[in-house]
């Protein structure tokens, strides 16, 4: 008997959706069984926030990268977690080899944004707390068992935090190049070269996480494919139906599961959307 194919399938924004992203994957699967497929299954990232489940689909997808069935990449959601966990969780956190990237992302991020030039560290790291837990970091604490209010309690498994500080920024294959947000194509390009040295470089690191920005918060369409050779795929923006970008080569495919959408899937042997309407809205619903 041959090998089964592989042919990937790209999933949406879930933040915590961990319901609806059970039971796409059970149409995924039922479609790769009647074509003699097997799936693998690839998130834009945002695993996390404002939904019901983000520990359940964290946990999931941990299992399914180690199994070889699953990728993410980065999501801006997943960064603002880290970001807070570094300055405000009670964990030690000396003995971990990512807290240097962090920090650089976090000076540079403070800097892109214009924060720098208003905002004491003392002013910023509170900020970033009330954004992250303001924009669905207080679902995901009590998911994990933690008191959004009460920092000392912010409590998080090594595993699980080793898991998200080393997503990768970008995936590819021979049809599609996956990142979180709508990459430029000159960010695109140099994060391709620095992506596998940028945890062991500190030059690397710092050119890196300056590119990285497009990555993981544009919502700009590009004026040129970012890749020529390969269709550019992402989520970050919620859209009504999955939305094609000609000219630039890009394909969004959140589908604003959270907000009472639908969890969609592209698959890239058909180019066709299997979804999976929300149980609801979850930002409106006690």
């Amino acid at each position: 008997m041959s090998e089964a194919e592989t042919v990937v399938y790209l999933i949406g924004d879930i933040h915590g959706c961990y319901e609806e992203l059970l039971a796409l994957e059970a149409k995924i699967k039922r479609q790769a069984v009647r074509r003699g497929w097997t799936p693998l299954i690839v998130s834009v990232g945002d695993l996390i926030d404002r939904g019901p489940d983000s520990l359940g689909v964290v946990q999931h997808f941990l299992k399914g990268v180690r199994a070889g069935t699953h990728v993410v990449v980065m999501g801006n959601h997943e960064l603002m977690m880290l970001e807070c966990l570094q300055e405000w969780a009670p964990w030690n956190f000396e003995n971990m080899t990512w807290p240097r990237w962090l920090n650089t992302y976090r000076q540079s991020w403070r800097s892109q944004a214009g924060f720098s030039r208003w905002l004491s560290w003392e002013d910023y790291r509170n900020y970033a707390r009330c954004m992250w837990v303001s924009q669905g970091g207080y679902q995901t604490l009590r998911s994990f068992g933690c008191d959004p209010e009460q920092p000392e309690t912010w409590k998080i498994e090594p595993e699980l935090l080793h898991f998200l500080l080393h997503l990768p920024y970008v995936w590819s294959d021979q049809q599609v190049v996956v990142t979180h947000a709508l990459a430029r194509p000159k960010d695109l390009t140099l994060i391709y070269a620095l992506q596998p040295v940028r945890l062991r470089n500190a030059d690397a690191a710092q050119a890196f996480l300056q590119h990285s920005h497009s990555l993981v918060w544009n919502r700009v369409p590009p004026s040129s494919p970012p890749d020529s050779l390969r269709l550019h795929v992402s989520g970050h923006t919620p859209v009504a139906r999955l939305k094609r970008w000609k000219k630039a080569q890009c394909l969004q495919i959140d589908t604003a599961c959270v907000y009472g959408g639908r969890l969609s899937a592209w698959c890239c042997a058909t180019q066709a959307t299997l979804s999976i309407p929300a149980a609801k809205n979850y930002l409106r619903s006690p």
